[in-house]
């Protein structure tokens, strides 16, 4: 039996689909995979690289934007830092591990409202994210709002008594 050129080219474009949507969504995870291994040894660079590589392959991989973020986060290249965590949560808004990251940089640029806004939207997503509930009171107590801060911290200390960084907060009040 021949196969005709129509079918061979029917066949050709077949392939070249499953080949995108399939095989690049696993190169991309290989590629985040990899990106992580360099993070992990201390190659950021490499990490920014690899994390580039896969969303490139996947545009929709908001783990990738997290991790990009957390990458230019570390080299200091804040404003990179920013937009990979706003298009990791254009993708996921319930992203709550970039909400907190964000709400990090605007503590340290002194944006202390943004940084608040932050840190709540990502303990209302994640009730048990303690750290995102210490930083929102951090972030009280260094805008002068002591009484908001407390009341913070003793929540988080009635929720789950062993919440040390809680206690060392109070501590350093008295």
């Amino acid at each position: 039996m021949k196969v005709s050129l129509r079918d061979r080219a029917i066949m050709l474009i077949l392939s070249i689909v499953s080949a995108v949507l399939i095989i690049r969504p696993i190169v991309a995870y290989q590629n985040f995979f990899r990106g992580n291994f360099f993070m992990d040894n201390g190659f950021t660079e490499r990490a920014i690289g690899q994390y580039r590589r896969a969303i490139f392959l996947n545009p929709k991989f908001s783990d990738a934007y997290g991790y990009l973020g957390y990458a230019y986060k570390r080299e200091k290249q804040t404003n990179k830092a920013i937009a990979a965590y706003r298009k990791a949560l254009e993708i996921n808004s319930k992203d709550s591990q970039a909400l907190f990251e964000l709400g990090l940089i605007y503590h340290d640029k002194e944006d202390y409202q943004k940084a608040i806004d932050h840190f709540k939207k990502a303990s209302d997503l994640d009730p048990l994210n303690l750290n995102a509930r210490n930083m929102e009171a951090i972030t009280y107590r260094d805008m002068g709002e002591i009484e908001k801060a407390v009341s913070i911290w003793e929540k988080i200390l009635q929720d789950n008594p062993e919440y040390k960084p809680a206690q060392a907060n109070i501590d350093k009040l008295k």
